[in-house]
């Protein structure tokens, strides 16, 4: 088995294109993810607040959710609900986002959405490769091409 990975359904094309942008022009930059959910990623709670060592994070369109288009390091991990709005990492972070224009801000905190994802080293995918190039740790069995709607992951390797 290769390296495992988490693959998110359904991430915003133009998001990610200007994280790639962006690297350009200031290189290390950290970025976010943000899937919508309140329930946390469970693979990031037995790691604590920071993952210790960076994963890879694979990613579909939500125009093409049966294509991994991109690829990119997990570098760090925050539960959204557990964070003080008024304390300084979570101003950091959220002036960050805005910053860069690739997204509104730390959003969904209200509404008790939990998962903050850190990413870094974007990259673009070209060409895409099928999900079912992904297979699921927990059943080793290759993802579906079938999903309908964006949303969700998966805990992953790469089969080549």
């Amino acid at each position: 088995m290769t390296e495992a990975a988490l693959m998110l359904y359904g991430l915003y094309a133009d998001k990610m294109n200007t994280m790639i942008a962006v690297q350009l022009k200031a290189p290390g930059e950290t970025f976010y993810v943000q899937p919508h959910s309140t329930g946390p990623i469970v693979g990031f709670l037995s790691r604590g607040p920071l993952v210790d060592s960076p994963t890879v994070l694979y990613a579909s369109t939500t125009t093409a959710l049966a294509e991994v288009a991109y690829r990119a390091d997990i570098v760090g991990w925050r539960d959204k609900t557990l964070m003080d709005p008024d304390g300084e990492e979570f101003k950091q972070i959220d002036a960050s986002i805005r910053k860069w224009k690739y997204n509104p801000g730390i959003f969904g905190v209200e509404e008790g959405l939990v998962n903050l994802i850190f990413i870094r080293n974007v990259v673009r995918l070209a060409p895409p490769f099928s999900v079912n190039k992904l297979i699921k740790i927990r059943d080793d069995r290759p993802l579906s091409t079938n999903k309908q709607m964006a949303g969700g992951w998966a805990y992953v390797y790469r089969r080549d």
